[in-house]
C-alpha cells in the first residue's frame, strides 16, 4: 500500500508519502517538515481515540494507513489532493450512534 497526500500548512504546500510494505515497518517520506509535524503529531495523540465509527485507534497510529490518514489530515490546515491506495473508512454500520 502506498499512498501520497498533498497539502498546505501554514500557505506552504509539503507533500507525504505514506507507504506499508508486507512484513515491514511503514514509512512516512516526502517533505522533512511537514514528515516531522505528522510524527510529532502522532506522538501527541498517543492515547487519545482517533478514526471512524467502528475503526477507533488510540495508539500507534502510523502503523495503519487509515489511522495515519487521520494524523495528516490534522496537521494539514488543507488537503490539495490525494492519490493512491488512499485508504477509506468503511461505510458505518446500520443502527450505528455516531
Amino acid at each position: 500500500m502506498k499512498y501520497s497526500v498533498t497539502g498546505k500548512i501554514g500557505g506552504h504546500t509539503y507533500i507525504v508519502i505514506y507507504s506499508k510494505l508486507p512484513a515491514l515497518k511503514p514509512r512516512l517520506t516526502g517533505d522533512d517538515v511537514a514528515v516531522k509535524l505528522i510524527e510529532i503529531r502522532a506522538q501527541a495523540l498517543q492515547g487519545s481515540i482517533l478514526g471512524p465509527v467502528g475503526m477507533y485507534f488510540d495508539r500507534d497510529y502510523l502503523n495503519d494507513p487509515l489511522a495515519a490518514l487521520f494524523v495528516i489530515r490534522e496537521v494539514f490546515d488543507e488537503i490539495v489532493e490525494a492519490s493512491g491506495d488512499v485508504p477509506e473508512a468503511p461505510d458505518v454500520p446500520g443502527g450505528a450512534i455516531c
